[in-house]
């Protein structure tokens, strides 16, 4: 999971720009793919959920999309609920 700690911002084009990133990096052989993104506006905090073989895969990942997180955590489980 990564954070980002900025006032909100374009979410949409963060996970268009992260989504493809993942993608070329999926192609070289390098595990990492964006599940979602959270804002939380009232706290200025932009969340990322990611699988991904490291955590420095996730962390090149947001470099290269222009996204640097401020803090990536490992060892996150998620559920995720069927729409």
């Amino acid at each position: 999971m990564t954070e980002w700690y900025q006032p909100a911002s374009d979410v949409d084009g963060m996970v268009a720009a992260l989504d493809t990133v993942c993608a070329q990096m999926r192609a070289n052989g390098r595990a990492v793919r964006l599940l979602g993104a959270i804002e939380a506006a009232a706290d200025e905090v932009l969340y990322g959920l990611f699988v991904a073989d490291s955590a420095t895969a996730v962390a090149l990942a947001c470099r290269l999309a222009g996204w640097p997180a401020d803090r990536v955590i490992e060892g996150v489980q998620a559920r995720l609920l069927p729409q």
